[in-house]
């Protein structure tokens, strides 16, 4: 039974009305405390000094988001503070194949925000973690039944992966068309296949992610 104290919640969020809608839903739960920092390493100072309960982070930091240093960050705190509570709150367009490996494999109680994660649910959610459970939405379940079907995440064409590569390289749409040798509408349609197979919504994510899957480039093949 979770004793009825203050659980100090820290919120890790980059928009200062994300914490404003956060702290406005659970104002009328006492039980919880809550702390909103705008930065990483704003939280890493906090950590320090004062470790929270629960620590509810986005992983959306800047634009485009750098979803990478969120989840060094969150490696950070599983290794040195493992007794808190990590919960991922963040729209679900960042939870790609790869974001989800990524943080499950640093241990956490996984939660994304969706309209209808108001207080009552928010609340919900915390007691349950506080008791050893471990809170998944609809949304990110649905990307466990993707993984666990066996359906590929990426499976994308030669084309696609030629693309990917140009776009790690840092070339625009143009560029990737003259040294593809195909129009730039194509590209662009290359560039939205990517982005829906793989479940992003940023440039930069394809990016990373290609960096993650080929950290040594393509492999060689005939045409």
């Amino acid at each position: 039974m979770i004793e009825q104290r203050k659980i100090n919640i820290l919120y890790v969020e980059d928009q200062k009305e994300h914490i404003r809608g956060v702290e406005s839903d659970l104002a009328s739960f006492p039980l919880y405390e809550v702390k909103g920092l705008t930065s990483l390493e704003e939280a890493r100072q906090e950590l320090r000094v004062n470790p929270p309960d629960i620590l509810l982070l986005d992983l959306g930091f800047g634009m485009p988001p750098r979803i990478e240093e969120s989840i060094k960050f969150l490696n950070e705190v599983r290794k040195t503070l493992p007794q808190i509570k990590v919960v991922i709150y963040s729209a679900i367009h960042y939870l790609s194949h790869f974001t989800i490996y990524a943080a499950l494999d640093a241990g956490i109680s996984y939660l994304v925000k969706e309209d209808n994660w108001m207080g009552e649910e928010l609340d919900r959610a915390f007691r349950t973690i506080l008791a050893g459970g471990v809170v998944y939405s609809q949304a990110v379940v649905k990307h466990f039944k993707d993984l666990l079907m066996g359906r590929k995440p990426s499976s994308l064409t030669k084309r696609e992966l030629e693309v990917a590569e140009c776009i790690h390289r840092g070339l625009t749409n143009p560029q990737i068309a003259e040294e593809l040798h195909i129009a730039v509408p194509g590209v662009r349609d290359h560039v939205s296949n990517i982005m829906s197979k793989l479940n992003f919504s940023r440039r930069a994510e394809i990016a990373v992610w290609f960096e993650k899957t080929y950290p040594h480039g393509l492999p060689n093949s005939d045409d």
